[in-house]
């Protein structure tokens, strides 16, 4: 049901992002369908080297890791599915966070989604950032 959802969600919500300036719609509306039939890259494609990188990093469940950008729930998901309870989400564009939150509710997760420009300057602190382009983790008192 998230797929048709998506494509609506896509078609009402988007607003234009990095995948193009004007109009995101066909990237978001189309991007679960293109993932569920296994012809775009997702996180679980690379679900051995996600998992040991978030034990090696995060360690514990108190972490904080924010996933920051994303085309659907996926990467959040495998987060959470690899023990990380405290997940963040933004994106540039509103049609992957209302996805987000429709999965956090089905899944009784309580991620935190928030629209925001990754490149903008921010005053958030994580533990973790992560998407499936990239991550980087910090130790605590490096952020100090």
């Amino acid at each position: 049901m998230l797929i048709p959802d998506c494509f609506k969600i896509a078609k009402e919500r988007c607003n234009g992002g990095y995948p193009d300036p004007s109009d995101c719609a066909w990237y978001h509306g189309n991007w679960m369908l293109l993932r569920y039939l296994g012809l775009v890259s997702n996180p679980f494609w690379h679900e051995k080297f996600y998992h040991k990188a978030l034990q090696d990093i995060v360690g514990s469940s108190d972490r904080n890791v924010l996933v920051a950008g994303t085309a659907d729930f996926s990467m959040p998901l495998l987060c959470y599915e690899a023990g990380v309870k405290n997940i963040s989400v933004c994106d540039i564009c509103d049609t992957p966070l209302i996805i987000c939150k429709k999965v956090s509710e089905l899944i009784n997760a309580n991620w935190n989604v928030f629209k925001q420009d990754i490149t903008a300057d921010s005053t958030m602190h994580y533990d973790v950032v992560i998407n499936d382009a990239f991550y980087q983790g910090f130790r605590t008192k490096e952020l100090c």
